[in-house]
């Protein structure tokens, strides 16, 4: 699981084994998590008893949770570099234009594209404490 350490794996999979969540249930739910989330948004009532539950739900949910953050993190850094790296091949103003976006935000990404990822991880960081 890339988007673990080990001793998080091992910590994780303690309390998803006590819950009775297989590691095939973990992967289908993570490969697929509109399949999760389905049941919920059409309000189904015990939609959760497919997964074990509410604990067991909470646990796959918190899962999607940590999966897509660092997916985030790592587009959000893609997308800075790859702001940085336009501007260097123009302008910012060009850039600026042909993203979309505003001149200042765009200056600001293209001085420091590494900085973006750091204030987005802290960000989300306190939202998930």
């Amino acid at each position: 699981s890339p988007y673990r350490t080990e001793p998080q794996i091992h910590r994780i999979s303690t309390l998803l084994e006590r819950e009775g969540v297989t590691p095939a249930q973990l992967e289908e739910v993570l490969k697929d998590p509109d399949s999760f989330l389905v049941g919920m948004n059409n309000e189904i009532p015990g939609w959760s008893s497919q997964y074990g539950g509410h604990h067991p739900a909470a646990l796959i949910a918190a899962e999607l949770v940590e999966q897509t953050t660092k997916r985030q993190l790592a587009l959000a850094h893609a997308r800075a570099v790859l702001i940085a790296a336009a501007v260097q091949d123009s302008s910012v103003v060009e850039t600026a234009t042909r993203l979309g976006m505003k001149h200042q935000n765009t200056s600001r990404i293209a001085r420091n594209p590494n900085s973006l990822g750091s204030a987005l991880a802290t960000l989300l960081r306190r939202a998930l404490t």
